[in-house]
């Protein structure tokens, strides 16, 4: 079987053949952020923004970006933004205390 593309698809995706055969549908997903917020651990804020994103299937998924500093980010992702919030106000601050923990160690 032969590795190809192909250009012509109707649904806005790229369809090509795997090495084995198998047909492989890439699609471009867009976020699109829909809010931001801060939480705060100790003196010190993060923010964190807020995505949606339409799966190939049509569905909406989530996904919170926390910014730890730079290039140190936290990603997390939900059916629910209200789930992400309650996630990020408690992740946060695990993390920035684990990370202190394991220096002293």
């Amino acid at each position: 079987m032969v590795q190809g593309r192909c250009l012509n698809s109707r649904d806005g995706q790229d369809t090509r053949l795997s090495k084995s055969g198998f047909v492989i549908k890439d699609s471009i997903m867009i976020r699109t952020l829909v809010k931001t917020a801060n939480v705060a651990v100790g003196n010190r804020t993060y923010s964190v923004r807020y995505f949606e994103l339409r799966t190939p299937r049509g569905l909406r998924r989530y996904s919170a970006e926390i910014m730890l500093g730079p290039g140190d980010r936290i990603i997390l992702d939900d059916d629910c933004v209200n789930n992400l919030e309650a996630r990020a106000t408690r992740v946060v601050p695990a993390t920035l205390y684990s990370r202190m923990l394991a220096r002293t160690a």
